[in-house]
């Protein structure tokens, strides 16, 4: 396939083309799968020069199957402006355009500009919304769903920050409870939990519990640890993908068992939780790391 390339481009093979053994391929395929590095997990910053020619082979083989036009970098996708900074190494996306389109489409173009996606003191209620008949006929002159939409295009796209009506940071919160001995067979009480990003539910679980507990301070005690696990694999996941800035601050778990608060915070061994598996007094080293904050 690579053969077919260079005689397309040029009639000779350039000097970063690689040259492949038709012996050892058992089927055709295509020439992006002959140039394909291994998979690797950790995140690619930077791409060596030997792959422009690859590239470079590829878009002219394509342009002998295709009737194809090459404009160079993308500047726009879908409305989205792409900046790129060659110095800096970076990637930003861009809605200015898009936000002045729609500015001027809802007649906003004089608006004042605010720090905050919704102003402090406003308040909302459903009192506010049409009653009457007369009320209802005014509102549909409105363009109110039309105008939603547009935001939301605008929150998917580029500006996740006005996801939220009051501009607060992604905080990253965890909730346990407990439904105790709710199995009648095997006595075996039921967790509970649900972490949220900015009052949203984003990972949520309720499984059996694989002990039997003999109070309601063990069965939320057993809960806070699972959680508190699941709480540093999220928050390293989080870490890697870049995207909540708070990341390096404690996740805070929230336990309505004052006992199970108390027993994760303290190392000490108490005649009522001796008899607790180790495994679960995990939670107590992750507090102390300063991953999670019972409270």
């Amino acid at each position: 396939m690579l053969n077919e390339i260079s005689k397309s481009a040029s009639g000779k093979p350039s000097s970063s083309t690689k040259v492949v053994d038709k012996t050892k391929i058992s089927g055709q395929t295509h020439p992006s799968q002959e140039l394909r590095e291994p998979r690797r997990s950790e995140r690619i910053v930077h791409q060596p020069n030997r792959y422009l020619g690859y590239l470079t082979d590829i878009k002219e083989w394509l342009a002998t199957q295709f009737q194809m036009k090459d404009l160079g970098d993308a500047q726009y996708v879908l409305g989205i402006q792409i900046v790129r900074n060659r110095k800096n190494r970076t990637l930003a996306m861009s809605q200015a355009s898009y936000i002045d389109k729609m500015l001027s489409r809802y007649k906003m173009q004089n608006s004042k500009k605010g720090l905050l996606p919704y102003r402090y003191g406003i308040y909302l209620s459903k009192e506010q919304c049409p009653k009457t008949t007369q009320e209802v006929e005014d509102m549909r002159k409105i363009p109110y769903a039309s105008t939603v939409g547009s935001l939301m295009y605008i929150m998917l796209c580029t500006r996740p920050d006005i996801c939220f009506s009051i501009g607060m940071d992604l905080i990253l919160t965890k909730y346990t409870d407990f439904d105790f001995q709710t199995d009648k067979d095997a006595r075996k009480s039921t967790s509970g939990s649900v972490f949220t990003l900015n009052g949203g539910a984003l990972v949520w679980r309720n499984i059996k519990q694989s002990c039997i507990a003999d109070s309601t301070m063990e069965t939320e005690y057993v809960a806070a640890c699972e959680a508190a696990n699941e709480a540093v694999w999220l928050r390293k996941f989080l870490t890697d993908l870049e995207i909540v800035s708070n990341m390096h601050l404690p996740i805070t778990l929230y336990c309505d068992n004052s006992g199970a608060v108390t027993n994760s915070l303290e190392p000490r061994s108490h005649k009522r939780g001796k008899h607790i598996e180790r495994k679960y007094h995990l939670i107590r080293e992750i507090v102390h790391h300063g991953d999670v904050v019972v409270t």
